[in-house]
């Protein structure tokens, strides 16, 4: 049992985080990249809803 207990608290030591505190890429330009892609996103779905409906003609 002893070894499970070390094998425990070496995975506990190991779950750190590998970013950067203070990394410009993961601060500015990944939310910046989530942001667009939601908003590509919201435009694709409402072009199909629009077409969907009959809004936009195709």
């Amino acid at each position: 049992m002893e070894k499970r207990e070390k094998n425990k608290l070496r995975r506990v030591d190991q779950s750190q985080s590998h970013m950067p505190d203070d990394s410009l890429f993961y601060q500015k330009f990944v939310p910046a990249l989530l942001a667009g892609l939601a908003i590509f996103a919201l435009v694709i779905i409402l072009v199909a809803a629009g077409i969907a409906v009959g809004v936009i003609p195709y």
